[in-house]
């Protein structure tokens, strides 16, 4: 892939991701092609860079051809773009609500603990968030409870308890397998 290949895939990105306002700066130093390299510039910020590495460069790691590289800093990126907007119907029937807090040890990553919410709960799910993040008493040392608020939701029917009930059953048994998560009562 050269410098011409490598831009076009950038503008692809860019104009993907609804970023209007950028382009191409000055050139830049080795380990950068001086006439094939240029800075990304996105609504006046540097935004990250875009070139082929240098022949002497590409040679002395052995690299076949002519090689491009892009940086792009994804905070500029994100932050440029345009926001992504999705539509769904609202729904006629009314959720199945639950809040569930968990205790696990103190080092488990609250996203994982979530992303096997989501995995377990599958298509009944509407939406879990994290509303609170507790250690101390009386959660014993080394251990945090992690609080979710859970929507469930049956496609195209009313859901029942007794459902979000067995789902919220599965969620707990897989969260005790994965993380010795318990429920916490109380």
């Amino acid at each position: 892939m050269d410098f011409f290949d490598a831009k076009g895939a950038l503008e692809g990105l860019l104009d993907g991701l609804g970023v209007e306002e950028w382009e191409l700066g000055s050139p830049l130093s080795e380990p950068f092609h001086p006439a094939r390299s240029a800075q990304l510039v996105i609504d006046g910020q540097l935004a990250g860079a875009l070139g082929e590495i240098h022949p002497k460069i590409a040679e002395r790691f052995d690299l076949p051809g002519r090689v491009a590289v892009a940086e792009v800093d994804l905070a500029e990126l994100a932050s440029a773009g345009a926001p992504l907007v999705s539509y769904c119907e609202i729904p006629r029937l009314p959720p199945v609500r639950r809040d569930l807090a968990f205790v696990l040890d103190v080092t488990t990553p609250a996203a994982a603990v979530l992303g096997a919410l989501e995995e377990v709960a599958g298509a009944f799910l509407q939406e879990a968030v994290l509303f609170d993040v507790f250690a101390g008493g009386p959660i014993p040392a080394g251990k945090k409870s992690l609080a979710f608020s859970v929507d469930f939701r049956a496609p195209g029917r009313t859901m029942t308890d007794e459902e979000a009930d067995g789902v919220v059953r599965a969620v707990v048994e897989r969260l005790g397998a994965d993380f010795g998560a318990e429920l916490r009562a109380g």
